[in-house]
């Protein structure tokens, strides 16, 4: 019953990643944009404690570096359709 479980909740992590794979690039910055918009909303709050505040700014952080690297990743395309 157990291992049944187990593969049930990895073939639906799975179908979760394959289905984002499934989105365009284009829409994968969109959906960071948003992130990186309502994160520095939530980082203005001054309520937070230290602890929120740091755990805010590391996701902050992975955002960006993410949305970096999809936008280098549309602009080696770019350059690889034109040469």
């Amino acid at each position: 019953m157990a291992k049944f479980h187990v593969n049930a909740k990895l073939f639906l992590v799975r179908e979760s990643i394959d289905e984002r794979m499934d989105k365009p690039v284009k829409q994968h910055i969109a959906e960071l944009e948003r992130r990186i918009q309502l994160l520095s909303h939530e980082m203005m709050h001054n309520h937070k404690t230290r602890r929120q505040r740091n755990r805010i700014e590391s996701e902050l952080r992975v955002v960006q570096q993410a949305l970096e690297l999809y936008r280098k990743a549309i602009e080696l395309k770019g350059e690889l359709q034109r040469n």
